[in-house]
């Protein structure tokens, strides 16, 4: 979903109130507006999640201290309310509330040039594609009104769902085929990033554009780099497994270029390509990292050991996260990301050896050997879940894998 109606534009509170004077603020499908905050109460809470959950479906903004005309929907005046608390209260409800659990983005810094205790808060819903329930029921909204969905409604929906899961298996699928056909070995580690809905095919066309491929590309690494070091240090779990290195590092050449339905860039020398990032005019994006697993030979024994080097797929992963978290707010879009992992050539692989003190206290095996040839995961994310903290996104993409090569739950947060 794009932000067509303009709430989450707002710079100040002269803009704010410029925009509500102009008769131009209206509810809509998109847009709920709520002249106090609820109350306190069981039933206060309970219509607030309702709200919330009902937004969720196709993305929207619930905005709380505009009085609106009940009639037509338009706002009227700005009614600020106390904001102390209220971020934390609405966290809470969205997790324990409205099943499944949201994640919303909230501002709380349109303050009143009277009273800066009261302003505007800004609720961005993302948008989920699926149905979500409050007190048994999955809720929906029409042009300005909050409705439970039926059954054949919730039964469509859930079915849709499973198409967006079969949409991110063929991206990765034609990803992993076009790296192959690059010169990429197996042992790759492809990630893709897919709009759900795809609803604009050019939201990245006229960015790619105005800036030149090079620079733009050059701007949303710098912007991408900061964003996951700071995810890494944030966390005691990433910042123990995670590598802090930048792509560019690992590589003697890189170069920016157009591709269909989008722009490219390679990392590599000597005829190889190491490292690919693809972005596409739809703001949807493509990494590929070759070599994650590596054979050995024993030098004595000539015994061979293939080892998964898990610390550089996640780095990769969380760097391309970030990435996506760039392209989504450059794209302007708030929906749903369908974010694929694919690691191949893992069967029998080893994870990397190290003596560090952070591995010996997981007491972890040296031999514990992967069964299967490949391993993949895929999460929808939406653009709460891309801007708030990475690590809970990629505990979803890696957390079966960290269990099976005996790591444990390292990244999950209690």
């Amino acid at each position: 979903m794009t932000d067509l109606y303009g709430a989450g534009q707002w710079r100040t509170w002269e803009e704010f109130e410029k925009h509500v004077a102009s008769g131009e603020l209206r509810e809509s499908h998109t847009l709920e507006l709520k002249r106090d905050d609820y109350s306190s109460g069981e039933s206060g809470k309970k219509e607030q999640a309702k709200d919330i959950a009902a937004l969720a479906l196709d993305g929207g903004v619930l905005v709380i201290g505009v009085e609106e005309d009940k009639t037509t929907g338009v706002a009227i005046k700005a009614s600020p309310v106390a904001l102390a608390g209220v971020i934390e209260r609405i966290d809470q409800i969205c997790a324990s509330r409205i099943a499944p659990p949201l994640r919303v983005a909230m501002r709380d810094d349109l303050r009143s040039p009277s009273d800066p205790s009261t302003g505007v808060l800004i609720i961005e819903v993302p948008a989920t594609g699926v149905p979500h329930m409050v007190d048994h029921r999955y809720l929906g909204r029409d042009n300005r009104t909050t409705r439970p969905l039926d059954h054949t409604e919730v039964v469509r929906l859930l079915a849709r769902r499973d198409l967006d899961a079969e949409q991110v298996n063929k991206e990765l699928d034609a990803t992993s085929a076009l790296m192959g056909e690059e010169g990429m070995s197996a042992s790759r580690l492809i990630i893709t990033a897919t709009p759900i809905p795809m609803l604009r095919r050019d939201a990245l066309r006229d960015h790619l554009a105005a800036s030149g491929t090079a620079s733009w590309f050059n701007d949303r690494m710098t912007a991408a780099a900061a964003r996951a070091s700071a995810a890494r240090a944030g966390s005691e779990a990433m910042s123990r497994l995670f590598k802090p290195w930048t792509w560019m590092d690992r590589s003697n050449g890189w170069g920016a270029r157009r591709i269909p339905g989008g722009a490219a860039l390679r990392f590599g020398s000597d005829g190889k390509t190491p490292f690919v990032i693809e972005v596409l005019e739809s703001g949807g994006a493509r990494f590929a990292a070759d070599f994650v697993t590596q054979v050995y030979k024993d030098r004595y024994s000539e015994a061979e050991t293939k080892v998964l080097y898990l610390d550089y797929a996640m780095s990769f992963t969380c760097e391309a996260l970030a990435w996506i978290a760039e392209v989504a707010e450059e794209a302007g879009l708030r929906g749903t990301y369908g974010i694929g992992l694919h690691l191949g050539d893992l069967a029998g692989a080893v994870r990397a050896p190290t003596n560090s003190i952070e591995e010996t206290r997981l007491h972890v095996p040296d031999k514990t050997k992967y069964r299967d040839d490949s391993y993949r995961q895929i999460l929808l994310a939406t653009g709460a879940d891309l801007r708030g903290p990475l690590q809970p996104m990629l505990d979803q993409l890696f957390g079966q894998l960290l269990r099976a090569m005996d790591y444990g739950d390292p990244l999950r947060q209690r």
